[in-house]
């Protein structure tokens, strides 16, 4: 792995979910939420670049616009293929079989680059030994917090060789089911915060989100943190309304 490896992080996002519709471009503190994501990531020491992968319904139209508006890298494909749309998305950014591939989905608009970055660092770290890493294996980061990493080689024979319907909805469900081929790494807190839910998956986690978000920019400005999350919801006692505190499980 050289000086010219590119690191790229493909974001995955549509307009067209069914829990919550439009929530890409669902305002968040004066900003679209998808806005959010794309901030955080542009304060990673690493990445070369950030890839909107979006699909070609024209329900996707508007947040191809807002896109290129904002200058983004974008790339339209497969609603269903995600796995295709992902491929297509790296193989469009001129990716080699040792570039490395970060990632993250539009619903989590709180990465941490810190998070991204230390990933990386292990990941190549380990090279040319593994070919996948992440911090979402066993749960111990906030839902909402994942990351994952892989090398387009990787992606290459997974886009190549899945045939489950499951292995193609999805990007690495037949990288995490054949280990013998992807041999992998992951990075867990030594203290379990995954009772802390911040992906945006119904209008409670946009409302949660856009009331963690005002209460976080009073002391913080982006990049933030988790540990600025973690200490915000503990001093403000912010409680999401899709998760049992009894348990600590999401309902």
């Amino acid at each position: 792995m050289g000086p010219k490896t590119k690191k790229i992080a493909i974001v995955q996002a549509r307009m067209g979910s069914t829990r919550l519709p439009g929530k890409s471009l669902s305002e968040i503190a004066g900003k679209p939420a998808i806005y959010h994501l794309f901030k955080q990531l542009s304060h990673s020491r690493y990445l070369n670049q950030v890839v909107l992968a979006t699909t070609t319904n024209r329900g996707d139209d508007s947040l191809v616009a807002y896109a290129q508006q904002q200058k983004w890298h974008i790339y339209r494909g497969s609603e269903d293929d995600v796995l295709d749309r992902y491929y297509h998305a790296a193989v469009n950014q001129n990716c080699s079989s040792e570039d490395i591939i970060v990632r993250v989905t539009g619903d989590d608009i709180f990465v941490d680059p810190e998070i991204v970055d230390g990933l990386l660092e292990y990941f190549m770290s380990r090279q040319p030994a593994v070919k996948h890493a992440c911090n979402n294996r066993t749960a111990t980061y906030p839902y909402g917090a994942d990351v994952e990493i892989f090398s387009f080689d990787a992606l290459y024979l997974a886009w190549q060789h899945a045939e489950l319907p499951e292995e193609r909805e999805h990007v690495t469900p037949y990288i995490r089911n054949h280990p013998e081929l992807f041999p992998f790494i992951e990075i867990k807190l030594p203290e379990d915060l995954s009772h802390i839910r911040l992906s945006i998956d119904y209008p409670e986690d946009l409302e949660f989100n856009r009331r963690l978000y005002k209460l976080l920019i009073k002391k913080h400005q982006p990049p933030i943190h988790l540990d600025h999350i973690v200490e915000c919801i503990a001093m403000n006692d912010l409680k999401h309304p899709l998760v049992d505190y009894t348990n600590g499980a999401a309902k």
